[in-house]
Parts: structure tokens; C-alpha cells; sequence
């Protein structure tokens, strides 16, 4: 029976001549045949109704299907007493309950489930499969090599997949998967596995034509509709991830679909309206798993919006990170890295900066700017980790010519307690968090210390709500006196401002000339991205529209491909009073040559808010283009007025809509002088703090050397 369960496509119609109906059924499975496999079974049910082998089969149709409930039923009935099952039971017994998720039943029966598993191959497999799931890589790869032939099953190669991935070799997995979509195009679990890792793997030379073709032969299927929100998130086409999310739940209630509530926030938030997320039922946390990827950016959109629940769900979920299974255990191991030592004046600290984007993002952007413009004048030893192996697309190499930085970009594991040992070897004295909650953080394996000192700077806009990070970097306009804001780290503030716009060699900025100016009536823009554009930001921009006679407002809101984007956004306009008619919509840029190019078409950016720019304020001066923002009470609304303060450029930072509005219109009456000392925004940034990276890194340096010496005499005491 497994012969055939377990067989390729090709291999199928030669061997089962003579074989008899059960391998007929058997094949049918196999090819995923799933209505006529069915029906051959009832109709030999209805003969024989206690066939053991009518019933295994079906019982494993049923786990292919996802019925995982009428699984769990046929065994129980079939088999209430484990002791004594044939292997083919044990094999069916142990996937029903991996796909239960009841791990402590299995371990009850390590000592008979697996037993003689080397005789019998899909146990092997389960039992492969067990450890995986149970974190042991290096013991799920020993029983698969074991067990391995000179022309391995697809179980076998997925599993291997599934080790490599859960190692950090994502390409590895990645190239032993892609043939067998062409041996085996029925599986549509195997182009759902594939998918899932082309994303991760930001392979954009395979993704698309993977999903397309799976889309060809299983149509818009519950298990490709998370991928394909996905991709098209990646893609800035939100209204189609929308459309996907929405297609998921229509499927759900036709017939039970793992619908993941985590694309249904995140495409809300993209297509501008993530006000309401705050409001979500507490059930959506748990839906996906444990609820972890939902939680976890709820923490970063609840920030993003200064929403009055951010403080508590964080809370909350820290609370529980901190109980999960292993993390105490974690925690404890390897006390004496972990003890800050006092250091001779003249010795170098050993500085661990921690994040998932080291890829084309702006935090890879910026610490490429600085660690350049400091380059052989840095005090301290730098190490940049990466905790996303992003292949192709990383930006590691553009460090290497560095002297005091050592870049790791992949840690060989995707797995966080791996993460923890790996980072915990290089012994960092201080380990900087550059991401919060967004995608690829760290911040388990900073609840368990990575360095006796900790901190978070740059990548993230909150307070991360875990007090093992023991400060928070930040400047006077981010951190007024005195700090509304809730936050858990001792906030640092430096006497400059907290970054620096000083293009590195090899980036587009570095040689992109200052933008002609347009032409007619004053044109008001914003790059931002749709998630920022809050209704009462399109409110008040309509405000300035009517305010101001021959305006327009300059924006990038959708893909080409991606009208829905569009309409989406101007039905929210129109709610607010913004005529979209008066809005020129421009194209996504291909290249960030032509982005920045495209700040010819406007005059004067406008600042988005509670959610503000940052990367972008630096862009529209850099480029010729001054920003009016609205100081806000919180660092997500205050990012603009500390970049402007660095520019020397504060009276560009109101507070409140009103001033906002009349700076807007001020503009109107000095459009001629706009457009005629574009070059003087440039001017602003260069020779004031915020041109002046060198001095940066020789601020956060002095502020790391400070720091550390503070930890070690309170340690101390």
C-alpha cells in the first residue's frame, strides 16, 4: 500500500498492473484524486466494514484532506490501545497526533511508537517529522540519512527541505524542492511549501512564475491565498492581498480553511484604514497557532497609530513569551558571557547590532551611511548580524571594505534558541536591537540577553515593552522633557540628532542630482506609504486644497497593476473632503534612481500623521523638497521634527492643524522662491548634524562606551 503512497506520478501507471483494487485506491491518493479514492473506499467499506486496510486508507485520506478530526475519530475507534499496533497503525497513529499538536502524548510513547521504524520506511519518515517538530534538527536529520535511497520519495526531500530551512539554508531548500513541482505538479501542499520559502527567501526570479503556475492548475486555492496576499503585500498591491484575504474567508465558511489572521490586519493596514485595529476581538490573537505573528505585529500597528491598547497587549505578550516551554532553560545558559566586566579606558567594546534588514531597507541604508562616513575613526569593534538570510538581496557585501565592522549574514539556523547560542559566542558587550516587532526581530533571544547590555535604536518606533533591553537611543525632539510616552528601557537621549543623511558611496542617493522644480500651481506631496495616510491626515490635506486655489497633491499610491489600490484610496478622500481629482497619481518608481527623480513633481512634502516619515523627510530635502510635519506627542509622530531640528530647519515643525495648515498656505506666497533655491534643502542638511554621520557614530560611540560603564557599576554594587 505505502508503495504506492509514497511513489511519483511517473513511476504509478507501470506498477499497478496486477496490483489489485487497494492499489488502485492507493495511487488515486497518491495523485490526490481525493472524490474517486473516497468513493472506492466506501464502496469496499460497504462490503467488508471492518477491512482494516480499507480503513487505513481512509483515515489517511483524511489527513491529506486536513480532516484532521474524522483522522482522530477512525483511529480512536479502530484503536484504543496503542500497545500491540502493527507499524502501518503507529505511522497512522503518530501523524494524527503531530497533526493535534499533542506533543506530550507522543512523548508518552517514544519507547513503543518508534519502535522498529528502521524496518518500516513511512515511519521513519514520522518519526523524522517528530523531531523536527520538537526543534531537534540535528537528530531528525540523523534518522533521515539513515533511512535515505538512491531515489528519494518527495516525503523524503520535503523533509530534507524542512531541515535546511529550519538551519537558515533556505537556498539549499529551495533548490532541492523546485524539480519535483515539475515531477509532481498535482501536490498542491508542495507549490504551498514552495511558496512559502521563495517568499522568505525574497527569490523574486521564481516566486511569481511558481505561484502562477500553481494557480493555473489548482486555481485560487485556501492554501496559495496566504502567499499570494503575500507576494502582493511585497509587491505595494494591497487591494489584491486584500482581495486574497477576503477570497480566504469566503473559503472558511463554505468549508474549514486555516484562514491567517495576520494578512487580514496587515492588508487593513496597507490600504490606510488600520485605525480599526485596535478594536479586534482578543480571539483573533490565538487563531494562528499560538498566535504569535499576530501578536507580534499588532505590538508594532498599535504603535504606529499611538493606539491606548498598545501598552497593554505588549505587555501582555511579553509576559507570555517569557512563559513559554524552554525559555527559562534559554535564558540560564551561559551565565558568564552574560556578566558585564569592567574594561581598561583604552579597550575596544565589542558592539552587536541585531536585525532582520539587512537587505535594500532603511536601516541597512543608514548604517551603511555611518559606519562609512566613520570608517577607520571608530573607537569600538562593530558586528552586524543578520537574523533573515535575504540571498541575493543583502546588503552585507556593501560592508566589507570596512575596517571595524564584521558583517554575519547568515547564521546558518532560522531557529531563535540557535540564534541566542550563535550571537552569545561572538560575546558582545552590547547588543543593539534594530528592529522591535517587525519582521525577523530578535527580541525572545533579547528576553533571554544576548549581552550584558542592551539597547534598542533606529528600526523601530516604540517602546519594545521588554525590560531586558535596558535603554532606548533616541535625541531631545524624539524624547521631549518630560517623556509622555510609555516605554520599559531607561530612555538615552544623545546631544545631537539621532541620525544622520549622508549618503554612502554606491547608493542611488549619493549621485542623484537636485530635481528641476514643476510647473503651474503649487504642487503638495507625500511618498509615504499608504498605511500612513490616516483619515485625518487626508482631512487636513484637503483643508490645504481648498485653502490654496491652483494646488494639487502629489502622490504615490498603487501599482499599475493595482487600481484597486487607487479607488480604495479615493473613497476614503472623498469621506474626508479631499477631491481626488485634484491629486496626480504617480507610478511606482522601478528603480530608486527614478523614486528619487520623481521629487521633480512636487514643491513642498507634507508629513503624514500620527505615523510619520523619516527615511522620506531626508529624501524630500536631500532632493530639494522642504517638509511641513506635525509634532506629535509620541516618537512614531515626532521622527520628522527630530530629522528637521537636525537640519536646522524647525520652524517647518508645527503642533497642531491649524499651524499646519497656514504653513501650508505661506508656501503658496513664496512659490517662486521655491522653485528657484531648490539646492538650499541639500544646503540645510550638509552643514548642519543631520549631514554629519561621522559625528554620529562618534556620539552613539561615546554613548555605548558610557552606558556600559553604567551597567558594570550597577552590576557592581
Amino acid at each position: 500500500m505505502f508503495k504506492f503512497l509514497l511513489a511519483w506520478p511517473s513511476d504509478l501507471s507501470r506498477n499497478l498492473l496486477g496490483q489489485g483494487d487497494f492499489a488502485v485506491i492507493a495511487a488515486k491518493i497518491r495523485l490526490r484524486q481525493w472524490n474517486s479514492a473516497e468513493a472506492g473506499l466506501l464502496a469496499s467499506l460497504a462490503h467488508r466494514s471492518q477491512d482494516l486496510q480499507s480503513w487505513k486508507l481512509l483515515l489517511l485520506l483524511a489527513l491529506l484532506r486536513g480532516l484532521n478530526g474524522l483522522a482522530a475519530d477512525i483511529f480512536s475507534h479502530f484503536d484504543s490501545r496503542p500497545e500491540g499496533c502493527d507499524p502501518e497503525w503507529r505511522f497512522c497513529m503518530a501523524n494524527v497526533l503531530m497533526r493535534q499538536g499533542a506533543w506530550d502524548v507522543l512523548d508518552s510513547h517514544l519507547n513503543y511508537i518508534w519502535k522498529g521504524s528502521e524496518d518500516f520506511f513511512p515511519l521513519s519518515l514520522a518519526h523524522v517529522a517528530y523531531e523536527l517538530g520538537r526543534g531537534r534538527f540535528l537528530e531528525a536529520q540523523r534518522i533521515l540519512d539513515s533511512c535515505s535511497s538512491a531515489s528519494p520519495c518527495l516525503e523524503q526531500l520535503k523533509l530534507q527541505a524542512a531541515i535546511w530551512r529550519k538551519q537558515g539554508r533556505s537556498q539549499d531548500a529551495l533548490q532541492l524542492l523546485m524539480p519535483c513541482i515539475d515531477r509532481f505538479p498535482q501536490h498542491l501542499d508542495l507549490y504551498a511549501d514552495l511558496a512559502s520559502l521563495l517568499i522568505e527567501a525574497r527569490s523574486r526570479e521564481h516566486t511569481i512564475p511558481v505561484l502562477r503556475q500553481a494557480v493555473a492548475i489548482h486555481g485560487e486555492h485556501p492554501a496559495l491565498l496566504p502567499h499570494i496576499c503575500a507576494v502582493k503585500l511585497l509587491q505595494r498591491q494591497p487591494a489584491l492581498a486584500r482581495r486574497a484575504v477576503l477570497m480566504e474567508r469566503a473559503w472558511d465558511s463554505v468549508s474549514p480553511a486555516p484562514c491567517n489572521p495576520t494578512n487580514l490586519v496587515i492588508t487593513a493596514e496597507q490600504i490606510g484604514c488600520g485605525d480599526w485595529i485596535q478594536y479586534l476581538h482578543p480571539v483573533v490573537h490565538q487563531l494562528e497557532g499560538k498566535g504569535l505573528t499576530v501578536r507580534a505585529n499588532l505590538c508594532m500597528q498599535l504603535a504606529s497609530i499611538e493606539a491606548p491598547t498598545a501598552e497593554d497587549h505588549t505587555t501582555v505578550f511579553v509576559r507570555e513569551l517569557r512563559q513559554r516551554p524552554g525559555f527559562a532553560e534559554q535564558a540560564a545558559r551561559d551565565p558568564q558571557s552574560l556578566t558585564p566586566r569592567s574594561l581598561p579606558p583604552s579597550q575596544q567594546l565589542t558592539i552587536a547590532w541585531i536585525t532582520g534588514d539587512l537587505a535594500h531597507h532603511p536601516v541597512a541604508r543608514f548604517l551603511l551611511n555611518f559606519f562609512e562616513a566613520a570608517d577607520r575613526r571608530l573607537s569600538h569593534r562593530h558586528l552586524l548580524v543578520s537574523t533573515l538570510d535575504h540571498q541575493s538581496e543583502s546588503f552585507a557585501d556593501r560592508f566589507s571594505h570596512l575596517k571595524q565592522v564584521t558583517t554575519f549574514p547568515h547564521l546558518g539556523t532560522a531557529d531563535p534558541n540557535e540564534m541566542v547560542l550563535k550571537i552569545r559566542a561572538l560575546k558582545p558587550h552590547i547588543a543593539i536591537d534594530l528592529s522591535g516587532w517587525t519582521g525577523g526581530n530578535l527580541l525572545s533571544g533579547f528576553m533571554a540577553r544576548l549581552a550584558p547590555c542592551q539597547l534598542t535604536y533606529l528600526g523601530y518606533f516604540a517602546s519594545t515593552g521588554v525590560p531586558e533591553i535596558d535603554y532606548w537611543i533616541g535625541d531631545h525632539q524624539l524624547f521631549p522633557t518630560p517623556m509622555q510616552e510609555w516605554h520599559t528601557e531607561q530612555v538615552e537621549r544623545l546631544e545631537r540628532c539621532f541620525i544622520a543623511w549622508q549618503p554612502a558611496r554606491g547608493l542611488p542617493e549619493a549621485t542623484a542630482a537636485i530635481t528641476g522644480a514643476p510647473q503651474g500651481g503649487i504642487r503638495f506631496g507625500s511618498f509615504n506609504n499608504n498605511r500612513k495616510l490616516s483619515n485625518a491626515t487626508l482631512a487636513l490635506w484637503g483643508s490645504i486644497l481648498r485653502a490654496v486655489p491652483d494646488s494639487s497633491l502629489v502622490l504615490k499610491a498603487n501599482a499599475a497593476d493595482d487600481p484597486g489600490t487607487q479607488e480604495l484610496l479615493r473613497r476614503r478622500m472623498l469621506r474626508q473632503g479631499l477631491d481626488p481629482e485634484r491629486v496626480i497619481w504617480l507610478p511606482l518608481a522601478g528603480t530608486s534612481e527614478e523614486h528619487l527623480q520623481q521629487y521633480a513633481a512636487m514643491d513642498v512634502a507634507l508629513d503624514c500623521f500620527p505615523n510619520g516619515g523619516c527615511t522620506t523627510t531626508c529624501e524630500a530635502l536631500w532632493m530639494g523638497v522642504p517638509v511641513i510635519t506635525l509634532s506629535g506627542r509620541s516618537y512614531v509622530s515626532r521622527m520628522s521634527t527630530a530629522v528637521l531640528h537636525g537640519a536646522g530647519l524647525p520652524e517647518w515643525c508645527t503642533t497642531s492643524p491649524q499651524a499646519y495648515l497656514e504653513l501650508a498656505i505661506a508656501q503658496a506666497g513664496q512659490l517662486s522662491w521655491l522653485r528657484q533655491h531648490r539646492d538650499h534643502w541639500r544646503h540645510q542638511v550638509l552643514s548642519n548634524p543631520l549631514g554629519d554621520a561621522a559625528g554620529l557614530m562618534a556620539s552613539l560611540e561615546a554613548c555605548f562606551s558610557r552606558l556600559y560603564a553604567r551597567t558594570c557599576a550597577a552590576k557592581s554594587r
